[in-house]
C-alpha cells in the first residue's frame, strides 16, 4: 500500500503597492450595497469598448466578486464618467505594437471634509495628434484600464512598468494588461476598511 503526503504551503502572491490616497492617507472603495459600479462612457470611437474592457479586467482580480461594475448608456444615474476631450479619436485594431505616449488621462475624485465624495467621479481622457491610429488606439485602451483602476480606488501609481498602474511622477502607462501586482493591490484594497464614502 502506498502512502501519498502533502505540504500545505502558502499561496505565491505578489506584495502589490500604495493604494491609499496622498497626503492624507485615506482609504477608498465601492461597497456591496453601490455595486455593480455604473460607469458611463461618452460614445466617441472605441471608448464604449474599452470601457467594458477595463471594467471586467478588474473584476477578473477578485475572486469572490469584491468588485462589480457596469456600463450604463443613461447618463443620469452614473456613479463614473468617462469623456475624452476634443474630437473623436481615429478608430483601429488593437495590436501588440510598442506603446507610444499618444493620450493621457485624469481621474478627478471630490472628497468633502467629512470624508464623503461626491458623485460622479470623473475619468477624462485626451489624444494628440501626430501618431498613427494604432498607437492612438492602443494607448487609449490600457489608459483606461488605468484610470478604472483609480475609478475602484487605487488611489496611487505604481513605480513598476510592468504593472497597468504604473505611472506619474514615474513615466506613462506602457503595460497593456494587469499585472498580478495590479490584482494583488486591488485585492488588498478591497479587504482593508474604506475611509471614504460616495
Amino acid at each position: 500500500m502506498a502512502t501519498v503526503g502533502c505540504a500545505i504551503t502558502q499561496p505565491d502572491r505578489p506584495a502589490g503597492y500604495a493604494f491609499r490616497s496622498q497626503p492624507d492617507n485615506l482609504v477608498f472603495h465601492w461597497n456591496a450595497g453601490r455595486m455593480p459600479v455604473r460607469y458611463w462612457a461618452e460614445p466617441k470611437g472605441a471608448l464604449p469598448a474599452y470601457v467594458d474592457e477595463g471594467i471586467r479586467s478588474w473584476e477578473d482580480q477578485f475572486l469572490y466578486g469584491e468588485f462589480e461594475g457596469t456600463r450604463i448608456t443613461d447618463s443620469t444615474t452614473m456613479q463614473v464618467r468617462i469623456e475624452i476631450t476634443g474630437s473623436a479619436p481615429p478608430t483601429a485594431p488593437l495590436s501588440t505594437a510598442p506603446p507610444a505616449p499618444a493620450c493621457d488621462g485624469r481621474t478627478t475624485l471630490t472628497v468633502g471634509t467629512d470624508n464623503h465624495m461626491a458623485l460622479p467621479i470623473v475619468v477624462t481622457l485626451r489624444w494628440f495628434a501626430g501618431f498613427t491610429a494604432e498607437q492612438v488606439a492602443n494607448c487609449l485602451a490600457r489608459v483606461t484600464v488605468h484610470e478604472i483602476g483609480h475609478t475602484i480606488g487605487l488611489l496611487q501609481h505604481s513605480d513598476r512598468v510592468t504593472d497597468i498602474m504604473y505611472g506619474a511622477p514615474f513615466g506613462v502607462v506602457q503595460a497593456r494588461e494587469l499585472s498580478s501586482r495590479d490584482g494583488a493591490s486591488a485585492q488588498r484594497l478591497y479587504h482593508t476598511a474604506s475611509d471614504i464614502t460616495p
